[in-house]
């Protein structure tokens, strides 16, 4: 069990690292469209629930956002694919983080 001054002592913590988000000179981002790669098959519980989410993701950010399905090797196709991409920061990649 958390004792309430460490719980205290986190909250201001996170606190004051939050009141720092958003200051500066950021440029806005993300600036282009978001590419999702997913290593799973079209129709997937996966691919599902991205496809779900993407609109939300879209209206969040303000960007489109485009799922792209590339399974196979055990996710390593997609997740190739997903290095061999230009470095802009647009491109994410769902995979399940969870020991089989």
């Amino acid at each position: 069990m958390v004792s309430s001054r460490l719980l205290i002592t986190m909250l201001a913590t996170f606190g004051l690292a939050a009141g720092g988000i958003g200051a500066g000179h950021a440029q806005s981002y993300p600036d282009k469209t978001i590419k999702l790669i997913l290593p799973f098959t079209a129709g997937s519980p996966n691919d599902v629930v991205a496809r779900l989410v993407a609109p939300a993701l879209s209206a969040r950010l303000g960007q489109p956002v485009i799922v792209e399905n590339r399974p196979g090797g055990g996710t390593t196709i997609g997740m190739s694919a997903l290095l061999k991409m230009a470095r802009y920061g647009t491109a994410k990649a769902a995979h399940p983080s969870a020991p089989t």
